[in-house]
């Protein structure tokens, strides 16, 4: 566990403010699973090219000037209804037993052919088939968050789009190295990895920097007391 401190910074009022952030280690879940498709355990060197190439065209759109903001909390959901999800923000896959990979998004058991749906406002940024993610789109919703959307059975937006909250981006399907049909949402803030699903739920549960351990204790103890979804079950995917 590590205390970063704040110099302190001003508000709109001009009033600083100062707070520690507490970074601790968190154990992740492992998961094994079992993909039918061979060509995404023992990839081709073409594929492997393939791959890079792509990803390296992803890392760029995360340095990208931060904007005005687009968006606002709590974040549009991707699907309508969106159903409950696993806690799988960070798990360690092993696929096949051979490939390994730490899943960065949030898997929704959405059946295929459903909408998908932008979570803010924004502008199109890459709209395209990628071999680990398949069908894909990511939207700049400003302020340097970017949303990813993959593994679409298809594709309503193209880059340069500009787009609504709530505006449908494509449709859920079963794309890219996943083990079934899924909703896959994944968000990048700053060029760093962030869990959607806290920023899909009221801001009210979301802890503040130095807040008190009681004050962030009673939040969590009110959002796991309200209603939940029943579970179901779901297949992972990986975000490459």
């Amino acid at each position: 566990m590590h205390d970063i401190p704040c110099d302190g910074c001003c508000d709109q009022d001009g009033k600083r403010h100062n707070a520690t952030a507490i970074v601790e280690k968190v154990e992740r879940p492992k998961v094994d699973i079992n993909l039918t498709d061979n060509a995404y355990i023992d990839v081709s060197p073409e594929n492997q090219k393939r791959a890079a190439r792509e990803r390296e065209a992803v890392v760029k759109l995360f340095s990208a000037t931060i904007e005005e903001p687009h968006f606002s909390l709590p974040l549009g959901a991707p699907a309508s209804p969106l159903p409950k999800n696993e806690d799988d923000f960070g798990s360690l896959r092993t696929f096949n037993g051979k490939v390994e990979s730490q899943h960065t998004g949030r898997d929704y058991p959405v059946t295929e052919g459903n909408s998908v749906r932008a979570i803010a406002a924004g502008r199109v940024v890459l709209a395209e088939e990628h071999f680990l993610t398949g069908n894909s789109v990511y939207i700049d919703h400003g302020d340097g968050m970017v949303s990813a959307s993959f593994h679409m059975s298809s594709l309503n937006v193209q880059a340069g789009d500009e787009v609504k909250r709530g505006q449908a981006i494509g449709k859920v399907g079963n794309t890219g190295r996943t083990s079934g049909t899924h909703l896959h949402l994944g968000i990048r803030w700053l060029a760093a990895r962030v869990d959607p699903q806290p920023l899909l739920e009221s801001p009210l549960h979301l802890h503040d920097v130095g807040e008190p351990p009681r004050v962030a204790e009673h939040k969590d103890e009110k959002a796991k007391a309200e209603p939940k979804e029943s579970n179901r079950s779901i297949r992972r995917d990986d975000e490459g």
